[in-house]
């Protein structure tokens, strides 16, 4: 089916992550990848789980399932090993896979080692590190925090994965680490690569940058370490486009059209589902230099409490962000009344009236340079 046209590492990573979204594989009792993607397909479609973007789109439509009917095709990606899993304690989807590269006496020269890391947006408040916190909060947090608690907790799950997976490895065969991770998670696998190490390299899928106190405090690790980062990030980019990046990471811009054939283009949300930027065959689509309006706009709106804390002092930008981050998880409960309730807070509506002027002033200016950098390049 997939003839001449199978995909490589990369899209396997984005597979993998894509996988991570579905809770019940990482909390299941999986013996390999390719358990759950068996298990998934012979579920009648009325009954099978579905990931956190059905919400809004569902599977169906958004091309999920097209690419979970392709996985049985990938031998590799079907044989991988699940050698450690998160704990019913812990508050994210990440599952680690291994596979051995053999000798022909069938010795391990090499072991691969594919670090996933997910998040789950199902979950309410929960503790992390003995933190109250959720994911949503803790994406606001990453914009003023250096290290946000969520972040500090897949350390804990890294280091105990690497450890499954390093077990009955004969002393002298080598041992690759990769780790992985889409949106939120992509920042995370980021932050792994940058503190740890024996990392040896990173693809995160649209994931978000930091805030400028990280980069201050990890300087040194970020020059040693940060071009191991590969960021593989849509044209339109609603999620990679925030905070600050790693300066010697590579970024990688690949052109979306999946979504906008099915008349989706005008939502920018839809371009964030992993599947954007693969096509029919479950490869990646062309690269491109491309990069939209809206891209500057969010890492400008992105980078604002930052900024703002350093000259308003009377403001808590860690509360206000924390307000945001906790309404919009509601929202997505449908808990509206809890989420006007949050959005209440005086530090956090002060936030967003900043925000709204800003871009209110921002968005003619960004417009108005992208229109003369393409004449500029037309008349080039």
């Amino acid at each position: 089916m997939l003839k001449n046209t199978v995909p490589g590492t990369l899209e396997m990573l984005l597979y993998l992550d894509i996988l991570t979204y579905f809770p019940e594989f990482a909390h299941g009792s999986y013996e390999t990848a390719g358990d759950f993607v068996k298990e998934y397909l012979q579920t009648p479609a009325s009954k099978r789980p579905t990931t956190m973007f059905s919400g809004f789109c569902h599977d169906e439509r958004s091309g999920i399932v097209e690419i979970m009917e392709k996985l049985p095709c990938f031998d590799r990606l079907m044989s991988l090993r699940i050698v450690y899993r998160p704990s019913d304690k812990d508050n994210y989807n990440s599952l680690c896979f291994a596979e051995d590269v053999l000798l022909p006496d069938g010795k391990i020269t090499k072991r691969n080692v594919c670090v996933i890391i997910g998040c789950n947006y199902r979950l309410g408040e929960y503790s992390c590190g003995g933190v109250l916190t959720n994911t949503w909060a803790d994406n606001f947090l990453g914009a003023v925090q250096a290290d946000t608690p969520e972040q500090q907790s897949i350390l804990s799950f890294f280091d105990k994965a690497v450890a499954a997976a390093k077990k009955d490895l004969p002393e002298n065969a080598e041992l690759s680490i990769t780790v992985s991770g889409h949106s939120k998670a992509g920042n995370m696998a980021q932050y792994i690569t940058i503190l740890r190490e024996n990392v040896s390299r990173c693809i995160s899928f649209d994931g978000q940058g930091f805030s400028g106190g990280f980069l201050r405090k990890y300087r040194e690790q970020i020059m040693r370490r940060g071009s191991k980062i590969v960021s593989v990030c849509p044209d339109v980019s609603i999620t990679g486009s925030l905070l600050h990046r790693i300066e010697n990471a590579r970024t990688v811009n690949v052109r979306t059209a999946f979504l906008r054939e099915k008349g989706a283009h005008i939502v920018p949300l839809y371009y964030h589902i992993p599947v954007s930027v693969l096509d029919k065959y479950g490869k990646f689509r062309k690269r491109t230099k491309q990069s939209y309006a809206l891209n500057d706009i969010l890492r400008r709106l992105s980078e604002l409490p930052e900024n703002a804390a350093r000259f308003l002092p009377f403001w808590d930008s860690e509360r206000a962000l924390k307000s945001i981050g906790t309404a919009v998880m509601y929202y997505f409960k449908g808990s509206a009344a809890a989420a006007f309730w949050e959005i209440s807070d005086p530090h956090a509506l002060f936030l967003l009236a900043i925000g709204l002027i800003d871009a209110a002033v921002l968005t003619p200016v960004t417009l108005q340079r992208r229109l003369c950098k393409l004449r500029a390049n037309q008349k080039s």
